[in-house]
Parts: C-alpha cells; sequence; structure tokens
C-alpha cells in the first residue's frame, strides 16, 4: 500500500495525539522498550506492530511468535495470555542468560504474563521474550493468516492477524 506524504502526515499527527502527554520511556537506552509516540491509535488502550510467526514444516511439533506492544492508556497492564488454535498450548516466555552469558532451553521459562507499563512499548523478539507454539496441530506457512488471541489484565481481548516469516534458524531453538 502506497502513502502519499500529506496522508503519511496525517497519519504521524493522529498517532502522536493518541497518546498525548502520557509518552515517556524510563530507559531510553533499553531496545525492548521506545517511545509510544509512533504506535498508538485513539481507539485502543494496547497497540501491536510488527506481529509474526516464525515458519514451521509438518511435524514440527513447536513455533514461535513475536511482536511489539504498546501500552497507549494511563495504567500499566500485563499481558496475561495468548492462545492460538493451530497448538496444544500457548507459553509466554522470557529468556534469562546464564551465568556465562549464554541462553538455553532451560532458560526460556514460562512466565504468568509481560507487564506492559502505561507509555511504554515492549518488542517480544528472537533471542528474548516471545510467545511458544507447543504441540502444533498444523504447519504455518508463509501466505497464511494465523490469528493468535492476546489476553490482558485490565485491556480488551485481542485478535491479532500474525503475519509468517521464513525460519533462519532451522530447529535451533536458541533464538526462540
Amino acid at each position: 500500500m502506497r502513502v502519499s506524504r500529506m496522508g503519511a502526515l496525517t497519519i504521524i499527527a493522529a498517532l502522536s495525539t493518541a497518546c498525548g502527554d502520557n509518552v515517556t520511556s524510563k530507559d531510553p537506552g533499553n531496545s525492548h522498550k521506545e517511545s509510544a509516540e509512533n504506535h498508538c491509535v485513539a481507539s485502543a488502550d494496547i497497540a501491536v506492530s510488527d506481529a509474526w510467526i516464525r515458519s514451521s514444516r509438518a511435524g514440527q511439533p513447536t513455533s514461535a511468535a513475536y511482536l511489539t506492544m504498546t501500552n497507549c492508556g494511563k495504567e500499566d497492564d500485563t499481558l496475561i495470555s495468548a492462545s492460538f488454535d493451530g497448538s496444544g498450548a500457548v507459553e509466554l516466555h522470557m529468556t534469562a542468560m546464564t551465568g556465562d552469558g549464554m541462553t538455553s532451553m532451560a532458560s526460556m521459562t514460562p512466565t504468568h504474563g509481560v507487564t506492559l507499563p502505561a507509555g511504554e512499548t515492549i518488542t517480544l523478539e528472537p533471542g528474548g521474550g516471545h510467545i511458544m507454539l507447543i504441540g502444533m496441530t498444523e504447519s504455518v506457512v508463509t501466505d497464511s493468516n494465523p490469528v493468535l488471541t492476546l489476553e490482558f489484565e485490565k485491556a480488551a481481548t485481542l485478535n491479532i492477524t500474525f503475519e509468517v516469516r521464513d525460519a533462519i534458524h532451522g530447529n535451533d531453538h536458541s533464538t526462540h
């Protein structure tokens, strides 16, 4: 989709206005958090962008989903769960570094939620936090439109269509 220069300026102005004066970044040096200014829409407390799932092959039991979430609300919120019809279970995983600075499957543990501070953006990305799809009942392939349901502690439940991207590292789970 092409957007004219005037259209782009209108979109930027609308996004900037939607989050108002509540735009802060408490940790500007952290690449996983950024200002909410360019992500919020007026009608939602939580804005989601860059939502994608790693493609999977037939018989591959797991995959991972990633996204960027911006809390446009005035209160902190928490992503408490996710669901996907194409898997037996879905878990929110956070990656922790081991003593030697490495990550492993053991360090990618399920968590009971991902906190979204008011006015901030959190990114779940390869090598960090992710949504783990376990017991896949079908392959996730490019050009499909998988939908994950995201449930928040305060905000309304969101059904998000995810883009499918080719697996870069095959079965190497170290970069979930």
